[in-house]
């Protein structure tokens, strides 16, 4: 099937600029693309950062109030002293501590409860009548798993509070009290409130995926989604190993923050769908753009492609016409440029083609009429004499009747021989 110039010129055109938006939007996407996936990394970052620092300002917290409650003289000297020789000694020896520990306790809001077990296995708290209920709080998983540490944090666990059960994260201290003359350890337990750790995460949970805490023992302290996918869970993972803090695949980004005390280590997961969501859409955008520009260049050169082809257009057709056998077709092109030169030359081409067809015309009748008269050069010698001798002949054998009417028979070919010479003559004269 053949195209039209027009067409043509008009398909070229929309496949250049099409082309060229398309290769120069592929690499401002993949460029743009970069740069949001590098800068939501550096600020997820700073936001885990920021995350590290709070916790560590509650593990801080945690850590001075248990070390004020280590060297406090008078908490030790109470607990570690004799027993007395009363009940009601003895209630105000545990009383004195439970208000000293309720000292502590207020100077933390987070801190739910304080619990020191000396060797001998009981039981001193902020709060008094809670002996049994702590006997068996010791005997749980949370606290058996810290069994070999010196101090750690337990997971997330139910503690029995004035209100109700409430989930807490338990500090457990292994010390020898200053001053106190003992081989045996004691143990110190901080009950944390859950709510202060989930608090740190809220307002910046739902920049993730997923943002999950866990503590030196690798015990998961907080999850922003309990349902996560263990696929994700496992890629997660893999940016929490010792010498990494970042992993990342085709559709996912995973974090690692280890900023805190205690060996807490933080990771965060990063859909890349949500992340690159606005890019995408301005590459919709900018795919209207293209095709905008396609319309947009397809208006503005369609008149100069026309102004162009036109031109051609009319010598095509005239060409046709001349092809045809009408040497009488000319070209009227005024474009200024060599379009019109094209026409101009295309004029002289056809007004000397006519001439030297009609030239070749005229040469080719003059020289068959040479060769008519050549040969009517040598008819007219051998007819002559032919017919004299006929008459000739006729005399002789005194048929004068048949010679007389061969004889004007011969003259009125001559006749016609001398009208038909002149008429020639006259007609090469005026050519």
């Amino acid at each position: 099937m053949r195209m039209k110039i027009r067409t043509k010129i008009m398909a070229s055109a929309a496949l250049v600029v099409s082309l060229s938006l398309a290769v120069s939007g592929f690499f401002i996407y993949d460029y743009a693309r970069n740069i949001i996936r590098d800068q939501s990394i550096k600020d997820s970052r700073t936001k885990l950062a920021q995350i590290s620092f709070q916790l560590g300002k509650i593990q801080e917290q945690v850590a001075k109030t248990a070390e004020y409650i280590v060297s406090d003289e008078e908490i030790a000297s109470r607990i570690y002293a004799q027993p007395g020789d009363s009940i009601e000694s003895e209630y105000f020896r545990k009383q004195a501590v439970q208000e000293k520990l309720g000292r502590f306790v207020a100077l933390g809001n987070f801190i739910l409860n304080v619990l020191i077990v000396p060797p001998g296995g009981e039981t001193y708290s902020n709060f008094s009548g809670y002996e049994d209920y702590f006997a068996d709080y010791l005997k749980q998983d949370w606290f058996a798993k810290l069994g070999s540490e010196r101090s750690a944090y337990s997971e997330p666990h139910s503690f029995f509070y004035i209100s109700g059960q409430r989930q807490v994260v338990s500090y457990v201290l292994k010390y020898r009290p200053i001053g106190i003359n003992t081989s045996a350890d004691s143990y110190l337990v901080i009950d944390v409130a859950y709510s202060e750790l989930s608090n740190v995460f809220l307002q910046t949970a739902r920049d993730f995926e997923q943002i999950e805490l866990y503590s030196g023992q690798g015990a998961l302290l907080y999850a922003s989604n309990e349902e996560l996918p263990a696929a994700d869970r496992a890629f997660m993972a893999s940016a929490l190993a010792p010498d990494a803090d970042y992993a990342e695949d085709a559709s996912r980004i995973a974090l690692a923050d280890g900023g805190m005390n205690y060996g807490w280590r933080q990771t965060a997961l990063l859909s890349k769908q949500t992340l690159f969501e606005k890019i995408n859409r301005i590459f919709y955008f900018y795919i209207l753009i293209i095709l905008c520009g396609i319309v947009a260049s397809t208006v503005v050169m369609l008149p100069i492609i026309a102004g162009l082809t036109r031109p051609l257009i009319r010598l095509t057709n005239a060409m046709k016409r001349v092809a045809v056998g009408d040497l009488g077709t000319t070209v009227d092109i005024r474009s200024g440029d060599e379009l019109e030169i094209l026409g101009g030359g295309f004029n002289r081409m056809v007004g000397d083609l006519k001439e030297t067809i009609q030239a070749s015309v005229r040469s080719e009748a003059d020289k068959r009429q040479m060769q008519i008269d050549l040969l009517m050069a040598q008819i007219n010698p051998h007819f002559l004499y032919n017919a004299l001798n006929t008459v000739i002949y006729l005399s002789h054998a005194g048929r004068s009747a048949e010679a007389a009417e061969v004889t004007q028979a011969l003259i009125a070919i001559l006749q016609d021989t001398i009208k038909t010479g002149g008429r020639r003559r006259a007609s090469a004269a005026g050519r």
